[in-house]
Order: C-alpha cells, then structure tokens, then sequence
C-alpha cells in the first residue's frame, strides 16, 4: 500500500474510524515513513484547530451567497415564501 493510501488510514485515526488492525498496521508503517509522520503532525495540528474553532467553518457569515429560493421564487424578508408563492402553480 503507498503512502497515499496510509494517509486515508491516517485521516480515519485521526477521526476515530480507524479498526484495530488498520492502527497496527499505521504503526508499523509510521515507524519507516519519515513523508507520513510528518504529515500525521500536520493533520493533527490543523484537526486541533478545526475541533477548537467549534464549528470547523468561518464564524463570519457569507454575505455574498444568494438568498433562498422556493420553486425558483425570491423568499420574503423573513425567510418565508409569501402567500402567492404557496399557491399551485
């Protein structure tokens, strides 16, 4: 198996998804492969500060998104379709 593969291996430790045989094996493996240690300190340094952000996306909301629609209608104000939208077409 290539480093690639371990680092998906990598990735499912670190998320807790890993089974026991596959960790034994991620050690034998970490234990020759200088490129996958280093990159196990990357991903657990960026997984530590993605779990203490909280939510693991910006806190800032996204003003540029489109607002939501409802069967290609505009939404009113309050993010409820008006009256006229809710009817049959």
């Amino acid at each position: 198996m290539g480093c690639e593969a371990w680092r998906e291996v990598l990735s499912a430790q670190l998320d807790g998804e890993a089974t026991p045989h596959e960790q034994i094996m991620l050690r034998a493996h970490l234990a020759g492969c200088p490129g996958c240690q280093q990159w196990l300190a990357w991903a657990v340094e960026i997984t530590r500060r993605v779990r203490m952000s909280g939510t693991g996306v910006s806190s800032r909301p996204n003003r540029h998104r489109p607002r939501p629609t409802r069967r290609g209608r505009r939404v009113g104000n309050r993010g409820l379709s008006t009256r006229k939208d809710l009817r049959r077409p």
